[in-house]
């Protein structure tokens, strides 16, 4: 695993390192050889979303709804089905 990757997400999760491991081994998304493209929770959110809220009549503004939910539960919600929102499995 990417270190410097572990060490920001570990810092992310205020210094939690079996949280910021699951996080990159399951719902951060790769590249397709693998390497990391998110760290932290922040960016799946983002990513999340930004994929969500295209359904919507008004993207950008549905967006930023979306983004402030998922900051506010501090959760992925249904775990691997978010983690490939927004990718070419999703």
């Amino acid at each position: 695993m990417d270190e410097r990757a572990l060490a920001r997400a570990q810092e992310w999760f205020g210094g939690d390192l079996l949280r910021a491991q699951v996080f990159l081994r399951r719902y951060a998304l790769r590249d397709l050889e693998g390497r990391l493209l998110e760290v932290t929770p922040d960016q799946m959110w983002d990513r999340v979303a930004r994929h969500v809220a295209r359904a919507e009549d008004d993207p950008r503004a549905w967006r930023a709804r979306f983004r402030g939910l998922l900051k506010v539960s501090g959760s992925c919600p249904a775990g691997g089905s978010s983690s490939g929102q927004g990718t070419r499995a999703g």
